[in-house]
């Protein structure tokens, strides 16, 4: 069995949850394993999966004792990283999605920068889009903002310029400022630092590709786009200090008029791609 010295405590806290994750699992699992930095413990929960992620899981955590799985019943994705919130130890929480992969310098970089840079909460970094095969590092990098003043621009236009993927944070953090909302099916990430970049937490990104983001295509369906989309507006009202929830919001006339506007804004999506 693989793993840190069981006497020291783990200085990050590696949040993954998954549902149905199955086919791109064990990669993502690898892409921490291999980490410069070792001194991690992997916080899995299964939420609620129907497939072998499970069974896939529990083989690796039986080689590596810094992989604790935890499985409970199916209740979304901002239920499921709460979860994972109940059980970490470190003092640094990198998100790690169940089907991206990190870089293995990842951790260490920003471990060093968020050590040497006390007034910040939060770093990210770059990231590079990918479909089936992993590519190269010459493939095309998606450069979002890096300096906190522009980061947290894009929070007050209700945009978030941080990719979630690629976060690591402090864990006091979400101690301060509360945590996921268990709402949120989608957009929970986009939610909570919202929240805290409004109440003055400072957020930065380092200028380079850390990640490789998988997509399900290039272009999304409409499902995807529609869901997504609810459930970023819904957000907004939560940040605005609304206290309904979404199937409420989902069925208002403000929610059912939103909903027509986004199958135009896709129709126009769609004809701007591929025109």
């Amino acid at each position: 069995m693989t793993g840190a010295n069981s006497e020291q405590s783990p200085l990050v806290s590696v949040m993954m949850p998954a549902h149905n994750a199955a086919q791109f699992l064990e990669a993502a699992v690898q892409s921490v394993q291999a980490q410069t930095h070792s001194n991690w413990e992997l916080i899995f929960v299964d939420d609620g999966s129907e497939d072998n992620t499970l069974e896939i899981i529990n083989r690796l955590a039986a080689d590596d004792a810094r992989i604790k799985v935890h499985s409970i019943p199916f209740g979304g994705r901002g239920r499921a990283r709460n979860a994972c919130l109940d059980k970490i130890t470190g003092d640094f929480v990198a998100v790690c999605d169940s089907d991206d992969i990190s870089f293995p310098d990842r951790f260490a970089k920003q471990l060093q920068f968020l050590e040497s840079h006390p007034q910040i909460g939060v770093i990210g970094s770059w990231w590079i889009p990918f479909h089936s095969e992993v590519p190269s590092l010459s493939s095309r990098v998606k450069e979002w903002p890096t300096e906190p003043d522009d980061i947290s621009n894009a929070f007050e236009r209700r945009k978030m310029r941080i990719h979630d993927g690629t976060v690591m944070l402090r864990k006091q953090l979400f101690e301060r400022y509360g945590r996921y909302n268990v709402e949120l099916h989608r957009a929970q990430g986009y939610e909570v630092f919202a929240r805290m970049s409004n109440q003055g937490v400072k957020f930065a990104a380092l200028p380079e590709p850390l990640l490789y983001y998988r997509q399900a295509s290039s272009i999304p369906s409409l499902n995807y786009f529609l869901e997504s989309s609810m459930y970023k507006a819904y957000a907004d009202r939560l940040l605005k200090g609304t206290n309904e929830g979404f199937e409420s919001f989902a069925k208002s006339w403000s929610g059912r008029t939103w909903r027509i506007y986004l199958h135009v804004k896709y129709i126009y999506f769609l004809w701007t791609i591929l025109r």
